[in-house]
């Protein structure tokens, strides 16, 4: 029996979970247009049928409208079977062919009732831009464009996604086109360099770079020139799922599907040999072959760390021997000090992974998970389904483009606090032995030294801010996700309170760990969204937050605060967060919701007396 056969049976007996494993199993050996269909339709009909805690992710949903001038029906097949395995329920709009120009201003037609989260302007230049390959083309050309993203950031506040341009196949100048200053390969290089300096001026605006996936795929194969005179298809067919997952890679960031840790084995993954065996200078790990591929993966991790996620280690082995490698081999790229999480011992990796989730306070399904036996993959995937594991392959040369290519780890911004995430977990650590140190939790509370800056919500804290919303899920009342345009929308809003905190103790600074969005309507005011970092919760900086904000609505007046507690797969942690605060239950929904209700004109939450508060007018 086929595993298709197999996963159509666990589709009819109820059994839900198996069905899904299947058809991740299907996409991961045989991923492609033929799968696509099969797939697809299995995992809308299981959309309908399993429950929350049948899917390895839980589903979030994810609105595309894609305006293009071009024939891109054969891609989206391609990336909503891709989403369906990261747990992203996506649904397309498709704009009218080559009308993306008019689509675009028009605030009341079609993509907008469509109300998407995403659009992806998907322009071939022959097409959408025919003056970029003439003289002088790329200023008119980047004009388009500009005014179209303009036009759709009036009237939404989707994230903009626009493919940039590739040289036609053949110049009509040939060698000379290179002699020429406002030659078409001059046209198309500025142009693609005015695209990114629209986009970086800009909120929420990105470039997906068709150009470099082309060369890197090679342009003679890329393209198709029957299909693109018959039906204005541009790509060949092998060239169909690269560029799926190309727009995977921006669809990861923009639905919160990153992975914060990536978990990687030790022996023949980090270096080449098994460190018990042949010993510290038996082991293959140099700037030549074939140590040079372990050290190449080494400097991808290395990226990663500096990108904001953390590393870990799952390896089954001696302490010493592995610790002594770490730290001792001359060629090591990735220090003790690079790892947030240890787990060298001889348990299996499905159990390491779970002790490295518990550890850094974070889900398993932020885990990614490196090893270069296929065996261990395998314990890993059925034990721990929640987990990205990462296909390597058979030869380590390839095992840092592997790596890298992967699109959980994009990220479309980098913070401060992202940067400097290895050094607070590492701080982490001391207040850990601290609070073994210390008699009762109060008296380590205090010792901690605690201050918090209360922040608006302006252009230096805006990125972290709508971070923040997509990234937290533990504590987080409502886990409500919001663009950085979204939340500069309520910034801007007198009817609003927007703040960040920043937290402070005696062992470092740990940045920007929570936000707060209320809204104010007469002598009532509603929490939208409080959330806060897991690395500060339980030290009281959640109840010093909301004690500031019942402080600062009764100050405006109000005589309530609302706020909903809606549940999630994760948000359990603050489910009694109003209660033990003095809220009480005004209403219930079907789905668990509970709307919790407090008079700020009776009495305020308190502020623990061991945080120090500071407030800011403006900017800091």
């Amino acid at each position: 029996m086929t595993v298709r056969e197999q996963t159509d049976l666990h589709i009819e007996a109820g059994e839900y979970g198996a069905a899904i494993h299947g058809l991740r199993e299907i996409w991961r050996t045989e991923p492609g247009s033929a799968a696509a269909g099969f797939v697809n339709t299995r995992y809308r009909k299981l959309a309908g049928l399993a429950a929350a805690g049948d899917w390895p992710r839980a589903l979030v949903q994810a609105r595309v409208a894609v305006l293009r001038s071009y024939t891109v029906e054969p891609l989206l097949p391609l990336v909503e079977a891709l989403c369906w395995q990261e747990g992203i329920q996506v649904q397309f709009h498709l704009g009218e062919f080559n009308a993306w120009a008019q689509e675009a201003r028009d605030g009341d037609g079609a993509v907008a009732r469509f109300q998407p989260g995403i659009v992806l302007l998907a322009l071939d230049p022959r097409t959408a831009l025919p003056d970029l390959y003439t003289p002088g083309g790329a200023t008119s050309s980047l004009a388009a464009v500009e005014s179209a993203v303009d036009a759709l950031q009036r009237w939404s506040q989707a994230r903009i996604i626009v493919t940039n341009a590739c040289p036609p196949e053949r110049l009509a100048e040939g060698l000379l086109d290179s002699r020429r200053p406002d030659g078409v390969r001059e046209q198309v290089a500025a142009f693609n360099s005015g695209l990114n300096r629209m986009a970086l001026a800009r909120q929420g605006v990105y470039v997906l770079d068709a150009q470099a996936l082309a060369a890197r795929h090679g342009y003679a194969a890329w393209g198709d020139a029957r299909k693109w005179h018959s039906v204005r298809q541009p790509l060949a067919a092998t060239s169909l799922l690269p560029m799926a997952r190309e727009w995977m890679r921006f669809l990861h960031p923009m639905t919160g599907r990153t992975a914060k840790v990536c978990v990687t084995d030790l022996d023949n993954t980090l270096w080449g040999g098994v460190i018990g065996e042949d010993g510290i200078d038996g082991i293959r790990l140099s700037s030549d072959p074939p140590g040079a591929h372990f050290q190449a993966l080494q400097q991808v991790l290395l990226d990663l760390y500096r990108r904001g996620i953390l590393l870990a280690i799952a390896s089954k082995n001696n302490p010493d021997d592995a610790l002594e490698a770490i730290t001792r081999h001359p060629d090591m790229l990735l220090r003790r000090e690079h790892f947030a999480a240890l787990q060298i011992h001889w348990h299996e990796k499905s159990q390491s992974l779970r002790a490295i989730a518990a550890e850094l306070n974070l889900g398993v399904d932020s885990l990614a998970f490196i090893d270069d036996n296929p065996v261990e993959r395998q314990q890993v995937r059925d034990n721990v389904p929640e987990a990205w594991v990462i296909e390597l392959p058979a030869d380590p040369a390839q095992y840092a483009a592997t790596v890298a290519a992967q699109p959980f780890f994009e990220r479309l911004s980098i913070t401060e606090e992202d940067r400097e995430r290895g050094s607070l977990y590492a701080a982490e650590r001391e207040r850990t032995a601290l609070r073994s140190e210390t008699g009762s939790v109060e008296e380590f509370l205090r010792s901690l030294e605690q201050q918090a800056d209360l922040l608006p919500v302006t252009a230096r804290q805006l990125e972290r801010a709508a971070q923040l919303t997509q990234k937290t899920n533990q504590f987080n009342l409502t886990t409500r996700r919001y663009s950085e345009a979204e939340v500069a929308a309520r910034a801007a809003d007198g009817n609003w309170i927007v703040r960040v905190i920043r937290v402070r103790d005696r062992y470092g600074d740990n940045g920007i760990v929570g936000l707060a969005m209320v809204s104010v309507d007469g002598d009532a005011a509603e929490v939208d969204t409080f959330l806060l970092s897991c690395r500060v919760i339980s030290r009281g900086v959640e109840s010093a937050l909301l004690g500031w904000l019942a402080a600062e609505v009764a100050g405006r007046g109000c005589r309530t605060l609302r706020g909903w507690f809606l549940p999630t797969r994760k948000n359990a942690p603050c489910k009694e967060f109003y209660a033990q605060h003095g809220f009480q239950v005004a209403r219930q929904d079907d789905a668990g919701g509970m709307l919790w209700e407090l008079d700020v004109s009776a009495a305020l939450p308190a502020i623990p007396d061991w945080i120090v508060m500071h407030t800011a007018m403006g900017d800091d």
